[in-house]
């Protein structure tokens, strides 16, 4: 960790994301959720240092600001990730609150006890940790189970509603609720303390209602299945930023010039900050014979001197 903060440094970077929280579980002491297997290579084994306090303190000794990356609702992506033997596993404490979706398991959005709980999660970090923003992955409803795991819950507000929403307008409108407690969760205890998201590179399907251009590149999967609608949060400020998946190449189908520059205008009529997520995970040698998915160090550099051009605040 000491070697990365050096290189982060040395590269001039001024902010690291540090995924804390992959599957309801912690890379750091909390007293709601298990010690994450990848510390020890078992969940809920206590490690014999603090890997968020040290990245921290490493890093702030540099200037470097400290983010905690969570995703909110995912228990597990498979059997293998599945937690069942710690006290504190979900599992054991609140089945209830657990809702299987094919080899995914999922925090039931539906429950507000499940949203209370998320801000719990925030609450704790937040006072026992000197961090300087927290950003969610793009992890909401799942995406096919349109009338399976929150039924009861759906009907029961249809039978209480004056007037009733869509299944789809009512899960988003569940996951913004969700967004806006966080943020109020944040701002009450350390309001200089930050809040993003990072939602999937295609969005805008909501632009009409919010009196906004929509993207010049199609394909909002997310806004009816997964049930997000980033412009929701950037017209609510219920976040500060946006770190948009922006996963595609100068030129290409999904032209990564072209959803940088909307995303870019989604900011500055909203007021709010951008900052795109590259996927270095498919960078290859220049030179390298590349698949339809790599991408190449010089278009890495290009595409930041697009995100350069595009800089609203």
């Amino acid at each position: 960790m000491a070697a990365i903060v050096d290189s982060l440094a040395e590269a001039n970077m001024n902010a690291v994301f540090f995924q804390v929280r992959g599957f309801s579980d912690a890379m750091y002491k909390s007293k709601y959720e298990p010690w994450s297997k990848y510390l020890t290579g078992t969940r809920g084994g206590e490690p014999t240092y603090d890997p968020l306090q040290l990245l921290i303190d490493l890093a702030h000794a540099k200037g470097i600001e400290v983010h905690v990356w969570l995703n909110p609702y995912r228990y597990s992506s498979s059997d293998a990730t599945y937690g069942t033997e710690h006290p504190l596993d979900y599992h054991n404490t609140h089945p209830d609150w657990l809702v299987k979706c094919g080899d995914i398991t999922i925090l039931n959005p539906a429950l507000p006890e499940v949203r209370e709980q998320i801000c719990l999660v925030i609450a704790d970090i937040l006072e026992n940790y000197d961090i300087d923003g927290v950003i969610f992955d793009d992890y909401f409803h799942q995406s096919g189970y349109v009338n399976e795991y929150d039924d009861a819950q759906y009907n029961a507000y249809k039978d209480t509603a004056s007037a009733v929403m869509s299944r789809a307008d009512w899960r988003r409108a569940q996951n913004n609720l969700m967004i806006r407690m966080v943020n109020d969760t944040i701002k009450a205890r350390k309001p200089w303390v930050t809040f993003g998201l990072g939602p999937a590179g295609k969005a805008g399907a909501s632009a009409d209602k919010y009196g906004v251009e929509p993207s010049p590149i199609g394909g909002d999967w997310q806004y009816n299945g997964i049930y997000a609608d980033p412009l929701a949060w950037y017209n609510e400020h219920t976040i500060d930023y946006m770190a948009p998946q922006v996963y595609w190449k100068i030129g290409s189908s999904s032209d990564y010039d072209q959803l940088t520059r909307w995303w870019s205008d989604m900011a500055g009529h909203f007021s709010r900050h951008m900052y795109v997520s590259h996927s270095l995970s498919a960078l290859r040698a220049d030179g390298a014979k590349l698949s339809s998915s790599e991408i190449s160090a010089s278009e890495i550099v290009d595409q930041n001197n697009v995100n350069r051009n595009y800089a609203r605040l």
